[in-house]
C-alpha cells in the first residue's frame, strides 16, 4: 500500500522518516479557512480529515496521512502569522502565559474509504520573554511558515514547562499515528 503525506512540512516528513516509512509527499490544496469550529480540538480533527480526503481523491491502494497544528492562547486560535511583524506580536502575546498546542491527525485508507482521526492537546507555559530574544528568534527562524510562529524544537527556548508529548517537534501526534498505521497493517 502506498503511503502519502498530505503536507510539505519538514517536521512531518521527519516524523514519517523516524518511523522508517517509505512515502511520497502531496500537499493538500484545501482552503483551510472554510473549516471552522468553536472547539479547537474538533477543528483540528476536521481540518486533518478534510486534508486527507482531498489528497486521497482519485487515489487507489493508498494511505493518506494528514495533520493540522495550531495554538490556542487566551481563547484565541493562532495559526501561521502573515509576516515577521505579526510573528513578533504573536510571540510577545504568549510571554508569561499558558498556550495549548492542538494537533489533529487523520489517516485515510483509499481501499476501505475509512478515515481514522483524532486530536490531541499539549500545554506549554511560557516564561516571561524579553523583546531582544523575541526579535532574535524571529530574525533567525522561518516564523511565517510555522503554526503560531513557533518552530518545533525552538519552542523549548521559550518554555517554562511542557505537558504532554512533543507533537510540536513533528507536527503529528506520533502515538496515534503508529496505532492508526498498525490498524491499517503497516509495520512500524
Amino acid at each position: 500500500m502506498r503511503i502519502i503525506l498530505a503536507s510539505k512540512s519538514k517536521f512531518r516528513k521527519r516524523a514519517l522518516e523516524i518511523l522508517g516509512l517509505k512515502f511520497s509527499v502531496e500537499p493538500s490544496k484545501l482552503d483551510e479557512s472554510t473549516i471552522r469550529h468553536r472547539s479547537p480540538m474538533l477543528m483540528a480533527k476536521k481540518l486533518s480529515e478534510a486534508k486527507a480526503r482531498k489528497v486521497a481523491e482519485g487515489k487507489k491502494n493508498s494511505l493518506v496521512i494528514a495533520s493540522d497544528l495550531f495554538a490556542v492562547c487566551g481563547g484565541r486560535v493562532y495559526e501561521k502569522p502573515s509576516s515577521k511583524r505579526a510573528a513578533v506580536s504573536m510571540i510577545r502575546s504568549f510571554s508569561g502565559k499558558r498556550m495549548d498546542i492542538i494537533a489533529g491527525l487523520a489517516v485515510h485508507n483509499t481501499r476501505t474509504k475509512k478515515t481514522m482521526s483524532t486530536s490531541r492537546k499539549y500545554t506549554v507555559t511560557f516564561r516571561n520573554l524579553g523583546e531582544r530574544e523575541i526579535q532574535d528568534y524571529v530574525r533567525r527562524y522561518p516564523v511565517v511558515h510555522c503554526s503560531a510562529a513557533i518552530e518545533g524544537d525552538a519552542l523549548i527556548r521559550f518554555a517554562r514547562s511542557v505537558r504532554g508529548d512533543y507533537p510540536f517537534l513533528t507536527g503529528i501526534p506520533m502515538v496515534p499515528l503508529i496505532m492508526f498505521l498498525r490498524k491499517n497493517r503497516v509495520r512500524v
